[in-house]
């Protein structure tokens, strides 16, 4: 089996990236680890109020609508882990960039195959993202 590690900047926690990214289909002879990387701990009060507009958005601007989808609700650190997300937390000493890094200190880059890093601020469409790169129907380009 290969092994994926799927690795979030956590600092918005938006609801919709959480559970969706664990409903990806996997392809076959892969195993996929999710982990987040916490950057602002999800109950902090700034980053629960920051997105209290994008919540109760009910306008018809389609970005601001995807906002609301994006973070239809608040999570705590203990909805993230019952989602199936490995959760970290380290200081933000680089942003997004020493992310992979910060997870090295407590995990073995050897273990995996193949890394997914990704700030945590995505709208998911689509549950076939690890399909799509790595499975028998890829895409070759």
């Amino acid at each position: 089996m290969k092994k994926l590690a799927v690795i979030a900047c956590g600092w918005h926690y938006p609801s919709q990236f959480y559970e969706k990214m664990l409903t990806q289909k996997i392809p076959t002879g892969w195993v996929v680890d999710s982990f987040v990387i916490s950057h602002r701990h999800p109950e902090n009060e700034n980053t629960i109020k920051e997105k209290d507009n994008a919540r109760s958005y009910r306008g018809e601007d389609l970005l601001y609508y995807l906002d609301s989808v994006l973070y239809e609700s608040t999570l705590t650190e203990k909805d993230i882990i019952n989602y199936g997300w490995k959760y970290i937390e380290k200081p933000n000493t680089m942003g997004d960039m020493e992310v992979f890094n910060q997870w090295t200190e407590d995990y073995n880059y050897n273990d995996y195959d193949m890394f997914f890093i990704t700030h945590d601020d995505n709208i998911i469409l689509s549950d076939s993202l690890f399909e799509d790169v790595l499975g028998e129907n890829r895409i070759n380009l």
